[in-house]
């Protein structure tokens, strides 16, 4: 029954031709199967179990669909519409299908990391810059399932969704995908136990921090704090160059951004910690000259108040 309805599954779609209502609904049917029979123990073999992974591949391994998006929607992207998928009645079983070989305990971690490549990996991860929310959510739970299974796996991993922040950073306009890539990168951050290597305070200086300047910073702050705030417990010391990255990266046009960057210096950078006093490094008080341009940049009586605090 597997291989019958894999082959009805193999060809690979086009999702941005128009088809057959009928054929998508055949194909529907064939994953739903698919979904059901993988509900449980697997007894296939390791071949068909390949097979079946390959096909999966060829159905949401694809050039994404974008939305149309005006001058002000790029300003303003809390207020976007969700866009949701047309395709999304076929990428749904079989996203639940690669998420329940993950998570299925008949399918032992050597086994799955011989199943999915590194190349494959990588195009699931790169899969979370699609418009679709739900799709974007099924590769961040699929990664966080494999990164949590395969040991094997997890510095490749690490390092590409490394790659995608960076790339988000410098390279596109209106990146999607920042928040859930700092959700994947969120339990590994907590899971560091300190001192912090050097590795690890590249990866809060050089590749999270800088998500300061992308023009939609605003919609993944939570995910941010939540990335940021275990480096500065583990290791209060990177306050001051936080403070100073924040200073380099200010939204002197951007009030709503002002007030966000306040809140990183209020609720993660405790005043102690901002101003470098370090008992056992033996630190000082940053110059008043840096406090005055803080001041200066938020322009507000707030800003100027807790600074003084």
């Amino acid at each position: 029954m597997v291989m019958a309805r894999l082959q009805d599954c193999s060809a690979t779609l086009d999702y941005h031709l128009k088809t057959d209502p009928k054929e998508t609904e055949k194909r529907r049917q064939n994953l739903l199967e698919l979904l059901e029979y993988i509900d449980g123990p697997l007894n296939i073999s390791e071949v068909v179990m390949q097979e079946l992974v390959v096909v999966l591949g060829r159905s949401i391994f694809r050039a994404l669909q974008r939305r149309d998006r005006s001058p002000y929607d790029i300003i303003d992207l809390e207020d976007d519409v969700p866009f949701l998928d047309p395709n999304w009645i076929l990428l749904e079983p079989t996203y639940e299908i690669l998420l329940r070989i993950v998570c299925n305990k008949d399918v032992e971690p050597k086994v799955l990391v011989q199943l999915l490549s590194k190349n494959f990996i990588a195009k699931v991860i790169k899969l979370v810059d699609s418009d679709d929310a739900r799709e974007r959510d099924y590769v961040k739970t699929i990664v966080l399932r494999i990164y949590g299974k395969c040991m094997t796996l997890r510095s490749f991993i690490r390092k590409s969704v490394q790659h995608l922040c960076l790339k988000a950073t410098f390279e596109t306009e209106v990146p999607n995908g920042v928040g859930e890539l700092l959700e994947l990168l969120a339990p590994i951050i907590n899971a560091i136990k300190p001192p912090l290597r050097d590795e690890h305070k590249e990866l809060m200086l050089k590749v999270i921090l800088p998500l300061h300047r992308v023009k939609t910073f605003s919609t993944f702050y939570a995910q941010l704090v939540s990335c940021m705030t275990p480096f500065l417990d583990k290791d209060p010391s990177l306050a001051s160059e936080v403070v100073a990255a924040l200073l380099r990266l200010w939204p002197v046009a951007a009030a709503t951004k002002q007030v966000l960057f306040l809140g990183r210096v209020g609720t993660d950078v405790r005043p102690d910690a901002a101003c470098g006093i370090q008992k056992d490094a033996g630190r000082s008080r940053p110059s008043h000259g840096t406090l005055h341009q803080m001041r200066a940049l938020s322009g507000s009586r707030a800003g100027a108040g807790f600074l003084e605090k």
